[in-house]
């Protein structure tokens, strides 16, 4: 009897594993380097995309590997398949990502008051009197039906559901400005990170005095990023949700 002919291991699918295996690897010590500090925004960045195009290689491999074994009946199957699961848990994040980038509005820097807004004392230092309308003039309407909160409560009442809630967010306090009793109105300022990525935050939160009632402005930036996929949106809108809670029965408008 003629022996059958030896099939022959794919190439493809031996190289699609190697590279699945070490994408996410590279992803995990990639995000720990950042949240260590070890690897600052933009390093991360770069990282990030040659993440994705490890993962985009992959899949091309995986595909040519599926040929070969439908094709030239090779081995590799097995290898092709892992490979291919591999390479969608990598890929789906930034999927997501995609998704987000193109539903959502481009920007990195959130205002509850476009014509006015909070401004971080950087921006008072670079700038100085000037520093709100030029602030002002780079901001974006895309989400206008984010707006601002008037309570009827005093100051000390505010600011301290403010500080309150920081906390409980985790967020700290970088800098404040304004005294009750002397000043219309007060400024804090805090620092903060998404939560798995740790992308800095910067959220300044103004508190005015308006007689009988106070209203709160918040605003909320990624520095380092050009669109923030919807970050500052959800995080001001839990904010002054949480906010809104704490102060339920005061709100005026």
């Amino acid at each position: 009897m003629r022996p059958l002919p030896r099939r022959l291991p794919s190439r493809s699918a031996k190289w699609a594993m190697r590279v699945a295996l070490f994408t996410p690897v590279l992803a995990i010590l990639s995000v720990l380097a950042h949240r260590g500090s070890s690897v600052d925004t933009f390093g991360f960045l770069v990282l990030l995309a040659v993440i994705a195009l490890l993962g985009l290689i992959t899949l091309v491999l995986v595909i040519v590997a599926f040929h070969s074994l439908w094709t030239y009946g090779k081995r590799g199957g097995r290898r092709a398949t892992w490979a291919l699961i591999l390479t969608a848990i990598v890929l789906a994040p930034f999927v997501y990502a995609a998704t987000l980038w193109f539903t959502a509005p481009l920007q990195a820097d959130l205002s509850t008051d476009l014509i006015d807004p909070p401004v971080f004392r950087s921006e008072l230092a670079e700038y100085g009197d000037s520093a709100a309308s030029i602030v002002a003039g780079e901001l974006r309407d895309g989400y206008p039906a984010i707006t601002g909160r008037q309570y009827e409560a005093p100051l000390e009442i505010v600011l301290d559901a403010v500080l309150t809630q920081g906390e409980l967010f985790g967020w700290r306090v970088v800098d404040r400005s304004g005294r009750i009793g002397a000043d219309d109105e007060l400024l804090v300022e805090f620092m903060h990170h998404t939560t798995l990525l740790a992308f800095p935050i910067e959220t300044v939160v103004r508190i005015t005095d308006e007689g009988d009632t106070s209203y709160l402005d918040i605003r909320s930036n990624m520095p380092d990023l050009i669109h923030d996929l919807g970050t500052n949106a959800r995080i001001i809108t839990e904010f002054l949700r949480e906010i809104d809670l704490t102060l339920v029965g005061q709100v005026g408008g």
